[in-house]
């Protein structure tokens, strides 16, 4: 019965071990994870301080990443994303006019998109 704990699921020192390292190995995903979050936030600060509109950038990162799963989904374009979408610099110049509104912005970036 002893052999028997130490191996297959669910037995004893066995099961431990792997419950142990699974935890771990999640519990340093976490913190990278928080890593990662940070060093986001930091690239927002930095963004506003140079006179970005962070919540317009947040969106355009938004439609970014659904366009990509849009164009994967569908066999398009591999980069994922329409020409141009947040590149152009006109848009870059909306993005960073202190009063340009995230509307203003996103109708600029559709401009650009078509």
């Amino acid at each position: 019965m002893s052999d028997e704990r130490q191996h297959g699921m669910g037995g004893g020192a066995v099961a431990a071990d792997e419950l142990r390292l699974l935890i771990e190995r999640a519990e340093r995903l976490e913190e990278e994870k928080k890593g990662i979050s940070d060093d986001i936030k930091d690239v927002m600060a930095e963004a506003k301080g140079r006179g970005y509109d962070p919540k317009a950038i947040r969106k355009i990162l938004s439609i970014r990443k659904k366009k990509k799963e849009e164009y994967q989904e569908g066999g398009g374009d591999p980069r994922g994303v329409s020409p141009g979408v947040g590149d152009d610099l006109s848009f870059a110049s909306a993005v960073r006019r202190p009063n340009a509104s995230v509307l203003t912005c996103l109708t600029e970036l559709s401009s650009v998109a078509d």
